[in-house]
């Protein structure tokens, strides 16, 4: 709890003592972490090791979500491509 009020990461609450956004665990830290690397497309064994994980059964639980939003970014990416081109696509990235 102390190692979360120094740099800022505790609870905030409202005037009247409710919880409007809760402090960041390590626990938070772990699976945004886990997330993060399924969505630079690691596979799971790579996560699993990473995380410790005893088992890439236990990762594929618990991160199911995280593979399925991996899974179909990259199959859209993949439908633009087909629609617009590689070359329109790469063209669009830097125009805004």
């Amino acid at each position: 709890a102390a190692a979360a009020k120094r740099p800022g990461l505790e609870e905030v609450k409202d005037e009247a003592g409710n919880v409007i956004e809760p402090a960041l665990t390590v626990h938070a830290l772990r699976h945004t972490h886990g997330s993060a690397l399924i969505a630079a497309g690691w596979d799971v064994q790579e996560v699993s090791a990473r995380l410790g994980h005893s088992n890439p059964a236990t990762t594929l639980r618990i991160y199911t979500h995280a593979f399925d939003a991996a899974r179909r970014s990259a199959a859209r990416r993949d439908r633009l491509a087909r629609l617009y081109g590689e070359a329109d696509l790469g063209a669009t990235r830097g125009a805004s």
